[in-house]
């Protein structure tokens, strides 16, 4: 069964607007054939895992410009750029936190083409940092396929909404409530998300987690909600070091995704796209190997298959996230079950850039 493309085969993280740009000019050799998904969350401070996570300061001057064969599509945190020419290495098994049975479909859905997921931060001067990277992303040239969503902080939803006007560029909501209308104070409603023409929403966030307690039964409410409000979900699940340490990675993942699959319907996973983001892995220094992450996603598609269907199972995306990085971004690509990056909580590395560069002119 054919599947929507959501993969994402490049991501960069930043953590001021101008780390976006300078990206360099479109380059007609890229292959029109690839869609690429880009998401850029704009935040008013730096990332605050429970591990804690430094801030950082780097500029890069220029604007942006995004080659028109470039599909995008946002979500949370950071970018990364990976070979759009490098084959799926079909020797590699998955390995790291229990043997796993791939799922059935996972030959097929290794050929599907991969695209490009940024995410970014935004610190100090959040305002006018802000405006440049929208203003720049709305002038560039995109792919009438492209995707763009920018994710910035609710303060700012409607503005970037106006100066989005007349692009291609999308808005997400960093939370939202699961209550439509009601005394809820300082809290936004899907509704109101909705009626202001936002159409995604990220959920489940591990500092959402972590910072406000929010439960697994807590963020499937509102992922029924947003649902429910028409908006599309990016739902955040993942484990700590301790429960990873315990074994019990899968479980815990399984754990998180069941109350939401108790709440919608199997047409609803539509409007779904996973973020597998071992917390761990976010700020600290340890990175997931790409066998590891493979193993997690390919078991998330297995609990999909049985407790959802097979057809929701190959058609929800599932994007990574969790030190992504030049050094590990082109391995974590071959897997056949990552189909994008939700990166947060690293360092800008200047070499970043250039790999974007180089990148899109493969």
């Amino acid at each position: 069964m054919s599947r929507a493309p959501f993969d994402v085969s490049r991501a960069l993280y930043v953590s001021r607007a101008e780390s976006v740009a300078g990206l360099g000019p479109a380059s007609p050799a890229l292959s029109p054939a690839i869609p690429v998904t880009i998401a850029f969350r704009l935040d008013t401070g730096p990332p605050r895992p429970p591990s804690g996570d430094p801030g950082m300061e780097s500029g890069v001057p220029g604007s942006i410009a995004v080659a028109s064969s470039v599909r995008i599509v946002l979500v949370h945190g950071v970018d990364v750029v990976l070979d759009d020419e490098k084959e799926p290495d079909e020797s590699e098994s998955p390995a790291g936190c229990g043997r796993i049975q791939p799922h059935s479909s996972t030959q097929a859905r290794a050929s599907i083409v991969q695209t490009l997921l940024v995410a970014v931060h935004i610190h100090d001067h959040v305002n006018a940092e802000k405006q440049k990277l929208v203003r720049a992303l709305a002038i560039a040239e995109l792919d009438t396929n492209t995707e763009v969503v920018i994710a910035p902080p609710s303060l700012y939803l409607l503005s970037t909404i106006e100066l989005l006007k007349g692009s291609s560029v999308k808005v997400a909501a960093q939370n939202c409530y699961y209550k439509s209308s009601g005394a809820f104070t300082g809290e936004i409603s899907p509704a109101q998300l909705a009626d202001a023409q936002v159409p995604y929403v990220i959920l489940g966030h591990s500092e959402r987690r972590a910072i406000f307690l929010e439960t697994s039964e807590l963020v499937a409410q509102k992922t029924k909600a947003a649902v429910d409000a028409g908006l599309s979900v990016i739902l955040c699940v993942g484990e700590t070091l301790q429960e990873r340490e315990a074994g019990t990675t899968v479980a815990v993942v399984e754990a998180q995704l069941a109350a939401v699959v108790e709440a919608l319907k199997a047409e609803e996973w539509s409007k779904i796209v996973i973020a597998y983001e071992p917390v761990w892995a976010i700020g600290t220094g340890k990175v997931a190997t790409s066998a590891q992450a493979q193993e997690v996603h390919a078991a998330i598609r297995q609990y999909l298959s049985k407790s959802v269907s097979s057809t929701v199972a190959e058609n929800t995306r599932i994007v990574y996230g969790g030190s992504v990085a030049e050094k590990n971004c082109g391995e974590l690509r071959t897997q056949p079950d990552i189909d994008g990056f939700l990166v947060g909580g690293a360092s800008l590395k200047p070499e970043f850039v250039q790999i974007v560069n180089v990148n899109l002119k493969q």
